[in-house]
């Protein structure tokens, strides 16, 4: 509705200037730092990361730990671990030279988080940065950089955080005021007036979420999911996911051994039930618009296929 609203001149959006200032402050809110000086627009995730990557000016051939489905800069020595890093793992791969360590937040093949502060801990102490794609929760659940000691940091703005698609942001912790201050520059320098259709949902969709604390939902969400898996759990599937409540996420694996993921997603799908595949599970995640009584309904279909 607002894009049709810009297009046909019903609705005029801010300058895009005070459009991105808005966005990266209610970002922040988010991610409670309170500062929009670290919060970077772009439109793909591949910008973000490259943008992130020339900051640090990293040596040519060292060593990244990652295991991030993007690849990264050919330059470095790429050492890949499994989706689920723990701390004996990155501990076991740390050579003296690697310099960074780039991880998703969560494990895409479980859906359970990953120990963030204490993968960043063990990073400061051999003094490596530590950067994370924070797709899977921004917008949902509580992921505070500053206090788990994230230097740096990817999300897509068209998953929780509810944008259109072409959104992605980068983040550059407090602890590296110069950094900061030298994306600041590389960002400016390419700054028009025009606001786009997609920053100007990001305005609105951010908006929305704003009049919420993010504990509250955080709450929410998770008292769906665990509705969710419980009520999955009885029925014909096997659970993947965590129900500690120390490594879960907003997001609910599981598998049905009589029918393929995808299979069982576009049967869903007609029920109008919009899931995902991730391997070889089926995936479900509710948002702060999903109800209870939706929760129940998703699971009575789920007994009927």
């Amino acid at each position: 509705l607002i894009r049709l609203q810009v297009e046909n001149g019903v609705s005029k959006p801010p300058p895009r200037r005070d459009v991105r200032e808005q966005i990266a402050k209610r970002i922040s809110n988010l991610l409670g730092s309170g500062r929009k000086a670290g919060v970077f627009p772009f439109w793909n995730k591949g910008q973000a990361i490259s943008f992130l990557l020339s900051l640090t000016n990293l040596p040519s051939g060292a060593d990244v730990i990652s295991n991030h489905e993007v690849l990264l800069d050919k330059s470095f020595n790429i050492i890949e671990v499994d989706t689920y890093l723990s701390p004996e793992i990155l501990i076991g791969a740390i050579t003296s030279n690697t310099k960074l360590v780039f991880i998703q937040d969560i494990d895409i093949k479980s859906g359970i988080r990953s120990p963030l502060g204490e993968l960043a801990a063990i990073c400061q102490r051999h003094g490596i940065l530590f950067m994370v794609d924070c797709s899977y929760s921004v917008g949902v659940l509580e992921i505070l950089p500053e206090e788990l000691n994230i230097d740096l940091m990817v999300f897509d703005g068209s998953k929780w955080l509810l944008g259109p698609s072409n959104c992605v942001y980068a983040y550059v912790s407090d602890q590296h005021p110069k950094l900061r201050a030298k994306g600041t520059n590389l960002i400016e320098s390419d700054l028009t007036n025009t606001t786009s259709v997609m920053e100007v949902g990001m305005y609105y969709s951010l908006r929305l979420l704003n009049q919420y604390s993010i504990q509250d939902i955080q709450n929410y969400v998770l008292l769906l999911t665990d509705q969710l898996a419980a009520g999955i759990s009885e029925l014909n599937y096997d659970l993947v996911s965590s129900r500690d409540s120390s490594n879960r996420s907003a997001m609910v694996y599981f598998t049905r051994a009589d029918m393929e993921a995808v299979e069982l997603r576009d049967r869903l799908l007609l029920e109008g039930i919009t899931s995902g595949v991730m391997g070889d599970c089926n995936v479900l995640s509710p948002h702060i618009f999903i109800t209870s009584q939706e929760i129940d309904r998703t699971l009575d279909i789920l007994a009927n296929i």
